[in-house]
């Protein structure tokens, strides 16, 4: 996860990087300014932005919340300011934003600010169906999934999980709901409880009603046989 940092105080800024690389999250940058925040956001696509709202210029953090929604309405934004009002509350929501937190910061506010947005986006995290991977919340660390490490994803219970080439990974999300995540020209639905990668496809048994991934059987439902034999493009 890439979040970016918008905060004039070098100081208040620094504190804040510091407590979000304890909590696991890869990339942190800090732009102090309108420009400045401007310009690295048409550099690198940011997946979370926190926004001190008073930055000591013409231009505020509503401001730069604005600009940001105009490329994305899905990426979080968590409002931060010493000087919590109603005018500035009623500002920040048409901005959109996830939350809104008062200064002093702590660890703990951080923490539940980014558990708390992931929660209402929980697999984003990303994620435009260009990229070529989500985010998932793995204890107390935000983990980057590969599409490509993905063998298959199966029902587990009321939920989902993926199994990858390295680890499995469970998900708090039916599975109808995460493969809206997924890329549709990847993946491929092939019973009620497993959507497979279709690029990790082995073999096949049309007659059997299985494919093979990673030396696993995994069934072919009758449903989806027709779909499996269309979208495969058997010869």
């Amino acid at each position: 996860m890439n979040v970016l940092i918008i905060e004039d105080n070098k100081e208040d800024a620094q504190q804040l990087k510091e407590i979000i690389y304890d909590l696991g999250v890869a990339e942190v940058a800090v732009a102090t300014s309108f420009d400045e925040t401007i310009q690295l956001n048409q550099q690198q696509q940011f997946d979370f932005y926190f926004i001190d709202i008073d930055l000591g210029e013409t231009k505020t953090g509503f401001d730069v919340a604005q600009r940001l929604r105009e490329k994305s309405k899905k990426a979080p934004i968590v409002f931060i300011t010493a000087y919590f009002s109603s005018r500035n509350y009623n500002l920040a929501k048409a901005c959109m934003p996830n939350q809104f937190l008062d200064k002093p910061i702590s660890k703990l506010k951080i923490k539940q600010a980014l558990e708390l947005s992931l929660l209402k986006q929980p697999h984003q995290k990303i994620t435009d169906r260009s990229e070529k991977f989500l985010y998932t919340k793995v204890g107390k660390m935000i983990r980057k999934i590969k599409f490509a490490d993905i063998l298959w994803v199966e029902v587990d219970g009321r939920y989902s999980k993926v199994i990858a080439r390295q680890r499995e990974y469970h998900i708090s999300m039916h599975l109808k709901s995460l493969m809206e995540y997924l890329p549709q020209e990847q993946f491929l639905r092939i019973h009620q409880s497993y959507v497979i990668n279709k690029e990790q496809i082995e073999a096949l048994s049309l007659v059997d009603n299985y494919i093979l991934l990673n030396d696993q059987r995994l069934p072919i439902g009758r449903m989806f046989k027709n779909a499996v034999k269309g979208v495969l493009n058997i010869i």
